[in-house]
């Protein structure tokens, strides 16, 4: 499932800042519906998905040069 980019924004700044409401209304989506984007969000199973791959990423990437900085 592909995710519009206002999604990917949101994924992007959840992730970054782990604040569900700032990172809606920071990806764009209208400020005076926070909470209705909030739940639309958190129920959008390709939402979910892109939360958990972009994590994952981000923790492979962090590990992977965690090991080359000690070696």
């Amino acid at each position: 499932m592909k995710l519009t980019m206002k999604q990917r924004k949101f994924t992007d700044n959840y992730l970054e800042q782990g604040n569900i409401f700032q990172s809606v209304a920071d990806a764009g989506f209208s400020k005076s519906c926070v909470r209705f984007h909030v739940t639309k969000l958190s129920e959008n199973a390709g939402v979910k998905i892109g939360v958990v791959r972009t994590r994952d990423i981000f923790l492979a990437f962090q590990n992977g040069r965690g090991m080359n900085a000690s070696m």
